[in-house]
């Protein structure tokens, strides 16, 4: 990621509660929003269909990493979203998450995808 360094980063720590909240209640919509749109479900549905997660990860490599494709798919993600890799020092199968910075470029709402079924659950 890279920060503009024309705009003086913001301390999370220097920032009242019900700012942060405000923050994080805003960057996890802005991830709902795009995860709950048809072209993004689509995408997980087509996934979801590969068989190995060497397949998986191809997939999240040459479409949801690949901004030329996702927008010839018809999917833009809102401002300030991103699809990233992720990985877990635990180890948890993870294969992608959907990001959105804080205004403080340290922190960060990320909703995770799993080696599981990528389909949206019924309940957030």
């Amino acid at each position: 990621m890279t920060v503009d360094t024309a705009v003086p980063a913001i301390s999370i720590d220097d920032v009242d509660l019900e700012t942060k909240r405000s923050w994080m209640l805003e960057a996890l919509m802005d991830i709902y929003t795009y995860a709950r749109t048809p072209g993004f479900q689509a995408v997980l549905a087509e996934m979801n269909e590969l068989p190995t997660l060497q397949d998986k990860d191809r997939f999240v490599r040459t479409v949801l990493l690949a901004p030329a494709e996702l927008e010839r798919r018809g999917i833009t993600p809102p401002e300030g979203v991103v699809v990233q890799r992720s990985r877990f020092m635990d180890d948890r199968p993870t294969v992608f998450c959907v990001v959105k910075y804080l205004p403080d470029p340290t922190r960060k709402m990320t909703l995770t995808f799993d080696q599981g079924k990528m389909l949206w659950p019924t309940q957030f």
